[in-house]
């Protein structure tokens, strides 16, 4: 994911320019639309999917269905495409509206019953992860330049840091870590200036990743305690 530039560098550069930065940024990908056809979405969006398709199917279960009007956005399960002329040119049914309002309510105050945690616990929870992305970044930078300064310990380390990668995959953090994870364009045009050491250099590119890792995640917190203030 990209992050926003300082307010220093912003100025200098052109609306296009932060146009394309904000697209490439945010790791681009290709899904499909209610018809079929390929539809350009990103991480951030698939986020935002997500969290559709968790609370659809969470009304459904209550039999709140959710419409889409426009068969062109991006396809969600849970959520079915209506054609807006059908649904206009139905008559008007006054006993039917009534029993869907008063079904609304109720299916409303069950929805409020359900377990959910609230929303300042959700956020807590989000904010230990990425706390705990920084300090398993900060471990295995540890690891990294324990080995650039003695590459003896290079077998040790290497051993160490799968186990921080899996630690990350499985656990809650892994989430966080997909929405903090540089792209793989952005890796590679850093990595291009990395030393071209043959034994050292998957070193020299793990720490690159962990510190890309630490910065972003250091960034979410910055900007969540600001929102907070606010």
């Amino acid at each position: 994911m990209g992050f926003a530039p300082s307010s220093a560098l912003t100025a200098s550069v052109s609306a296009e320019t932060d146009a394309v930065n904000a697209l490439l940024g945010a790791n681009p990908t290709l899904a499909l639309d209610y018809n079929g056809s390929p539809l350009l979405t990103d991480q951030r969006m698939s986020l935002f999917s997500w969290w559709f398709e968790t609370n659809c199917r969470d009304a459904e279960k209550v039999g709140v269905h959710t419409y889409s009007l426009t068969r062109q956005s991006l396809a969600i399960k849970g959520i079915t495409p209506a054609d807006t002329q059908i649904i206009l040119s139905k008559d008007i049914a006054d006993t039917q509206k009534s029993d869907f309002f008063y079904r609304a309510k109720q299916n409303s105050l069950l929805l409020r019953k359900t377990d959910k945690p609230p929303f300042a616990e959700v956020l807590a929870d989000f904010e230990n992860d990425l706390d705990t992305l920084i300090q398993l970044a900060k471990k295995a930078l540890s690891l990294c330049e324990a080995v650039l300064r003695d590459r003896t310990k290079a077998q040790t380390a290497a051993q160490k840091l799968t186990a921080i990668d899996n630690e990350i995959l499985c656990s809650a953090s892994k989430n966080a870590a997909s929405l903090v994870f540089p792209t793989e364009r952005q890796l590679e045009q850093e990595a291009d200036s990395l030393p071209h050491d043959k034994a050292l250099y998957s070193f020299y590119y793990s720490r690159l990743i962990y510190q890309k890792l630490q910065t972003a995640a250091k960034e979410y917190l910055s900007t969540l305690n600001l929102l907070k203030i606010q």
